[in-house]
């Protein structure tokens, strides 16, 4: 499992896009993931994808979009042909109402759906066959077209649900008013944190901060804490020496055992397979 880092052949786009005939049992690369939206399509054979624990299999003419930061590999039973498009879909999105972005991969994470298959003729196979055609014939102006067809995958992709947007996904005059609160557990995940003084930084009480918060995300408040704890445990996961129990009352944790929990309950894995694992990459 590694965080693949992608060299886009079309920066200035942030766009790859790449045709490839798969033998059969062909090695593949393993489970990761990366910050770009992934477009796959089957045009022969059969291929499986892997997403986080579930596989799914993709026969001729269906269509894949990963949405980014989704653990996945791609699995090749028998000879097959692929494209696959990458994009970077930060370049095309507006910042948040909330400045942080912890915050914006929470919501994605709780909101907007992880992948979505697609069968036959249908919008997303227009949107990557006008995307492929600008890209391999290079017209006059096609970086311009290319530009235009992302933005409609934008579309597509609020549409359905697809879209990590936090102005899409939530309610932007309830956001703003919660946006010193979350400034606040970004700044402090860290300490001990009361639903008191948190309700008290937006002159609220804490019920009513935990109906604010639920009725703005669709998600509780403590769900947000625990997100942006585990976030920086698994920085200090992969990047220090520390400890285990170090890591969890660093990151706020009021014990090792709940760490140990909630940690697995997320990832699927132990604090200590998740480092050990992240090692081995």
């Amino acid at each position: 499992m590694k965080r693949e880092n992608i060299k886009f052949d079309m920066p200035q786009i942030a766009l790859n896009l790449k045709t490839i005939n798969i033998e059969a049992d062909t090695p593949l690369l393993g489970m990761h993931f990366h910050k770009a939206v992934e477009l796959v399509r089957v045009y022969e054979g059969e291929i499986t994808c892997c997403i986080e624990n579930t596989e799914y299999s993709l026969s001729q003419n269906d269509i894949l979009l990963i949405n980014s930061g989704v653990m996945h590999k791609l699995i090749c039973n028998r000879c097959a042909t692929v494209t696959y498009i990458q994009i970077n879909l930060e370049k095309y999105s507006e910042p948040s109402a909330v400045y942080s972005g912890y915050f914006d991969k929470f919501i994605k994470n709780n909101n907007a759906e992880k992948f979505s298959i697609l069968h036959g003729e249908n919008e997303l196979v227009s949107i990557f066959n006008n995307i492929k055609r600008e890209f391999e014939e290079k017209r006059f102006c096609y970086n311009e077209y290319l530009r235009a067809y992302i933005y409609t995958l934008v579309a597509f992709m609020r549409r359905n649900f697809l879209s990590s947007d936090v102005k899409v996904l939530c309610d932007a005059s309830k956001l703003a008013e919660l946006a010193p609160v979350v400034q606040y557990i970004d700044e402090n995940y860290h300490t001990k944190l009361s639903l008191a003084h948190l309700g008290a930084i937006i002159k609220s009480d804490r019920f009513r901060l935990c109906r604010l918060f639920k009725s703005a995300t669709h998600s509780t408040l403590f769900e947000y804490i625990n997100f942006v704890r585990l976030l920086c445990a698994e920085e200090l996961l992969i990047k220090s020496q520390k400890s285990i129990s170090e890591i969890a009352f660093e990151c706020g944790f009021a014990s090792i055992q709940y760490f140990n929990r909630v940690f697995k309950e997320s990832r699927g894995y132990t604090p200590g397979m998740f480092r050990k694992i992240f090692s081995e990459s």
